[in-house]
């Protein structure tokens, strides 16, 4: 998996209706930008990662076949959260023209803990960190000394 791979994904289909509107609230067209969810995808599964802010080719290289869903998943969720954390502002009046954009927040604020819940009970049994305990399925090892 390459890092374009991962931004066309996420960037363009799961999200970009959202990223369009986040992005034109901040005023940045990097913001929130996809490398840190990544980052924190790759923690969340167990990797190892030699920066927070910017992913390597060779970090998503070692990526397993059976992780790449949760990575994916994990960082549309991520994504999601920054988004969710830029609308400050959500209404903008000028004169006589209101654009309300609060149904942007509602929306967030509805999908964001669904979506936790869900990756939790899919992917929690392959997180290296513990995601959410009271829906995560985790596995437990026994060793006889």
């Amino acid at each position: 998996m390459t890092i374009y791979e991962v931004q066309e994904l996420i960037e363009e289909n799961r999200l970009s209706a959202l990223l369009v509107k986040a992005r034109a609230l901040t005023g940045d067209s990097s913001r929130p930008a996809l490398d840190p969810c990544i980052q924190w995808a790759l923690r969340m599964l167990g990797y190892t990662v030699a920066s927070l802010t910017t992913t390597a080719e060779a970090e998503l290289a070692a990526v397993t076949t059976a992780h790449i869903d949760a990575l994916l998943d994990l960082t549309e969720l991520k994504m999601l959260e920054a988004i969710q954390t830029n609308l400050t502002e959500v209404d903008l009046t000028t004169g006589p023209v209101t654009e309300a954009l609060s149904d942007l927040s509602d929306r967030l604020a509805k999908l964001v803990p669904i979506k936790r819940a869900n990756i939790g009970l899919m992917y929690g049994k392959l997180m290296a960190i513990p995601f959410d305990p009271s829906t995560s399925l985790r596995k437990a090892k026994l060793v006889a000394i």
